[in-house]
């Protein structure tokens, strides 16, 4: 899965041969993912501390790895934007809810939004509230804040 440390140093390759060919400010890289790819950005985050100049987890959790680099200071130089439903059935919000007090106790620049409802995925009726990126991403504060965030990346 996206936390697989092989796996996420195979995208960084990927994202910087991207960078080396693509005209892109290279201070504005943003990371954001949604259910699994919610941890996979909390992990890649975490494992990759001085890479992104911010970063949005939606509806996804954080593993035991990412609560050990968290309390090392690996988010330290890095604002959180965090999201989930209140009444997500797939991936529990107390995930959420853990992982940013975690983030809070760590001094982590964390953001939450805890939607009280969101819905389910469009044809998963039986997910209730998984949606919330649905919300989170039609979130025009969600894009300006990004857009205020910057940082030299560590390559």
């Amino acid at each position: 899965g996206w936390s697989s440390r092989g796996i996420q140093r195979r995208v960084k390759e990927m994202l910087e041969d991207v960078l080396k060919t693509v005209k892109a400010d290279k201070t504005r890289i943003y990371l954001t993912g949604v259910s699994m790819g919610g941890n996979g950005a909390w992990s890649f985050a975490t494992n990759f501390p001085n890479y992104f100049a911010a970063v949005a987890p939606v509806c996804g959790f954080g593993s035991e790895e990412v609560a050990e680099n968290i309390e090392a200071g690996a988010l330290k130089n890095t604002p959180v934007w965090n999201f989930h439903g209140a009444n997500d059935v797939v991936v529990p919000c107390s995930a959420s809810d853990s992982i940013v007090a975690l983030a809070k106790e760590n001094n982590v620049d964390v953001k939450y939004t805890r939607y009280e409802r969101s819905p389910p995925p469009p044809g998963y009726a039986s997910y209730d509230g998984h949606a919330s990126w649905m919300q989170a991403y039609s979130e025009k504060a969600l894009w300006d804040w990004f857009l205020t965030k910057s940082k030299d990346i560590a390559t």
